[in-house]
């Protein structure tokens, strides 16, 4: 396969060879693709900047003769930060090469009518740098009426720098789930069922969990290493509900076409066992058992894998992980809104 064209600003042009529309590259892929090799290393660097953050604020503390107070307290949450800007560096790449690879199951699964429409153009970058500029604001603002107007535009560069591959990867993932939602319109040409539970789906399923898997990755510490920020938690929570909102959406359209073909194969596979039945019916003897015996087998076995057919795109497994993930980040927001209200 041909690699991906784009112009400069990251928009997808068009290739006759390509097996469907390419969907562009997000912004700090493009400016990864700038920097040049090893990636590796500017990813690292990359990481470093909130930690780079931290020696700044105690410098500015130092000179200010104010107490820096506890260096644990500073130093965990920005560890933190350097450890999920690398994750969602080196996630959004992994995020891709799944997008990439579903291409050709899309054109399958459109017949090759609408599989533009399903996917979508993920290399703007008017919207991280306003989702980046629009959080940056907030915390910028906090930072001011708390530490004070120098701490707080000294902080405004390596924040930025620090939101952005967070903000890219948000999203590029909410952009892949709100292709996959516009997929679900279209009457999809699913995959006979004997050879695959999911219909066909499950990249698709598997392309929305991975995605929501790195940014669970990535929220949890955050949550847990700032309990003392009411704003960081405030955003980590809104990024989480949004991105269950999409998640959930994305799969709704596939989740009810999966039902009624699920529904309509055990209807074939129920109606084949009742015809299989009918000579034993009439006739309930040894004789007509036995050479019934085989074709009422084979039409149990067809209407218990009838029934094994999923009705979401992702597996059983990784939707008790989800619901998992869902019920206990809803718990822990409980959990603390009880506890600030005992404060109240």
């Amino acid at each position: 396969m041909k690699p991906a064209l784009e112009t400069v600003s990251g928009a997808p042009m068009s290739d006759p060879e390509s097996p469907a529309p390419l969907i562009g590259s997000p912004l700090t892929e493009r400016l990864l693709g700038q920097l040049g090799s090893p990636r590796w290393l500017w990813i690292l660097l990359w990481g470093l900047v909130p930690l780079a953050q931290t020696v700044m604020v105690a410098v500015v503390f130092k000179l200010s003769g104010k107490s820096i107070g506890s260096i644990p307290a500073l130093l965990i949450p920005q560890a933190v930060l350097a450890y999920v800007v690398i994750l969602l560096l080196w996630g959004l790449a992994r995020l891709l090469r799944q997008a990439r690879d579903l291409r050709p199951d899309l054109m399958r699964l459109t017949d090759r009518q609408h599989e533009r429409d399903t996917m979508p153009n993920i290399s703007s970058a008017v919207a991280p740098i306003l989702l980046t500029t629009a959080l940056a604001a907030v915390n910028t603002t906090v930072n001011w009426i708390s530490s004070g107007p120098w701490l707080a535009l000294s902080n405004l560069p390596f924040l930025a720098l620090t939101l952005l591959p967070i903000m890219t990867f948000v999203y590029t993932y909410l952009a892949l789930l709100v292709g996959l939602h516009r997929l679900g319109r279209h009457r999809l040409a699913l995959d006979p069922f004997p050879h695959d539970r999911s219909l066909g789906l499950a990249p698709v399923g598997s392309l929305a969990f991975t995605g929501f898997g790195l940014l669970f990755a990535a929220a949890i510490p955050i949550i847990l290493s700032s309990s003392e920020s009411a704003v960081t938690l405030l955003e980590s929570y809104a990024v989480l509900g949004v991105s269950v909102l999409f998640f959930f959406l994305s799969m709704l359209r596939l989740h009810r076409q999966m039902s009624e073909a699920k529904a309509k194969n055990l209807q074939q596979a129920r109606a084949l066992y009742a015809s299989a039945y009918e000579p034993l019916r009439r006739s309930a003897t040894l004789e007509t058992l036995e050479s019934q015996a085989s074709v009422l087998a084979a039409a149990q076995a067809l209407e218990e894998r009838a029934a094994s057919i999923l009705t979401w795109p992702i597996g059983d497994q990784l939707m008790g992980i989800f619901i998992f993930i869902v019920a206990g980040v809803a718990s822990g927001v409980i959990v603390r809104l009880a506890f600030l209200a005992a404060k109240l």
